[in-house]
């Protein structure tokens, strides 16, 4: 499957997954334990239906390349950004978001990222 440009990311999901699915914080990928929200914060987003997860999603950071035309390499990983329910921080949010809830990352307009996407793994579970 290819994502078209125009396309959101929960109509993408949508095809992907055509039964209902979660997102939520990946409680086994905390954000860096040097900092204050490191017990708020993930540093990935798992996708899936009830306990099985099907994808991680992380949103790396990274340097912004030349929009001259060329081709680069990619751009270097600079980790990821902290991913934050909304919910902790509704209060501080501007009342559109807290209203919408979901998730949400804080960043600059001149930062820039990529995403990163791995599948997991579901196994079916053992017949004895």
């Amino acid at each position: 499957m290819k994502i078209n440009d125009q396309q959101s990311i929960a109509s993408f999901f949508s095809k992907a997954f055509p039964s209902p699915i979660d997102a939520k914080l990946n409680p086994d990928a905390r954000y860096d334990d040097s900092t204050p929200f490191s017990e708020v914060a993930s540093a990935s987003i798992s996708v899936g239906k009830g306990d099985n997860t099907y994808l991680h999603i992380s949103f790396m950071r990274t340097v912004r390349i030349p929009e001259d035309g060329k081709n680069y390499n990619l751009p270097p990983n600079l980790g990821t950004f902290p991913l934050f329910d909304v919910q902790p921080f509704r209060h501080r949010l501007p009342s559109s978001i807290a209203a919408q809830g979901g998730l949400f990352l804080p960043m600059y307009r001149k930062s820039c990222l990529w995403l990163s996407l791995c599948r997991s793994v579901v196994r079916a579970p053992m017949s004895k």
